[in-house]
This record gives C-alpha cells, structure tokens and sequence, in this order.
C-alpha cells in the first residue's frame, strides 16, 4: 500500500478534473487526489477550499476552544500535566470546509479509499431543526421565513473520526450560515488536532 503522504506529494494542482479512466471492464470511478490545508486530507473530487466558510467555521471552532480551555483550566480534578497536554491540543486545531459538485455517496467514496481505515457512518439531516439550532446559538444569521422555507426538508450527512486527532463530517447540503440559505452542495467539514 502507497502512503497517503506519497499520493498527496505526487498529486496534481488543486482544481484539476478527476481521472475517469478506469480498467477495462470495471464500473468503478477512479479519482486524482489533490493536496488540501489539512495534511492527510485531499479536497474532495471535483472540490475546492471554501476559504469564506473555513473563516467561519474557524471563528466559531476558536471561541469553543477558548470556553474548553476555560473549562480546563478551571477543573480541579486534573493535574498540571493533563492541563498543560489539553492546552497543547487544542492548540493544534486546524478546520477546513470544502465544497464539491460530486454527490455525497461519491465524496465519502473517495474519502474511504484514499484515507487508510476511514469508514463513515451515515444518518439523516432534519433541515429546518439544523437551521433553528444554528439561528438558536448565533452561528446562523438568517430570516424567519428561511425556517418556514427548510420545514420538511431533509439530508443525509457522513462522519468518520480517527482517535479522537481528526474528523470529517460530509453533508450533502449546505445550511449556509451567512444567510440561513440551504442548497443543494457537498460539504466537506474536516477538523484536525495536531498533525
């Protein structure tokens, strides 16, 4: 087996299409892998860096890791040694959102093949309940009438986490949080501690 670092060294540009040649006879789709901001983590297929998204999503990852460091900080069960280690991690966060045109199913395909021992689970998204809770905790600005517009509408979403040091979440739409809009869109969310 081919270490990812190997592929993601070897890839083409960010941006480039995605191989379609496959062996002949076989019906599988085969994918370039492209370098990304988290190391280990290719964008996805027919994807790109979201930098609007990555700076939210960053700002609200930062002010939770100041309310955890709080809390650590605060905590008299643990030693100077474990807050110091916890401190340390987060520390090391890193986020970046990615966007595709390629179907969930394909993205999380792609995900499973290129990252050793990545296996998703999946789950149903309610639209309208995600919409409310983001409007709820600030993270979403949007109008009444974008809940009324999301009522009934569902999505599926992909995580995979691998100890605790690196996450990805993949939903197949986004609940844009500038303006409360759900569109049809692969989103890619990986949150990284440490390299």
């Amino acid at each position: 087996m081919i270490p990812l670092l190997v592929l993601l060294l070897a890839a083409p540009q960010a941006g480039a299409p995605p191989a379609t040649a496959t062996p002949a006879g076989s019906k599988e789709t085969t994918f370039r892998v492209n370098a990304s901001p988290i190391r280990g983590v290719p964008l996805p297929p027919d994807g790109a860096l979201d930098e609007e998204l990555t700076k939210l999503e960053t700002a609200r990852a930062a002010a939770e890791a100041k309310d955890a460091l709080a809390k650590v900080d605060s905590d008299s069960s643990l030693s100077k040694k474990e807050k110091a280690e916890l401190r340390k991690k987060i520390s090391t966060l890193k986020v970046a959102v990615f966007t595709s045109l390629r179907p969930i199913d394909q993205v999380v395909a792609f995900y499973e093949k290129t990252i050793p021992r990545a296996e998703f689970v999946f789950g149903l998204r309610d639209l309208s309940h995600d919409l409310q809770e983001g409007i709820r905790a600030g993270v979403i600005k949007a109008p009444p009438e974008r809940v009324k517009e999301a009522q009934g509408k569902q999505g599926r979403s992909a995580r995979w986490t691998r100890d605790d040091r690196l996450s990805i979440s993949i939903e197949d739409h986004l609940v844009d949080p500038r303006d409360g809009r759900i569109t049809l869109k692969t989103v890619v969310l990986v949150t990284s501690f440490g390299d």
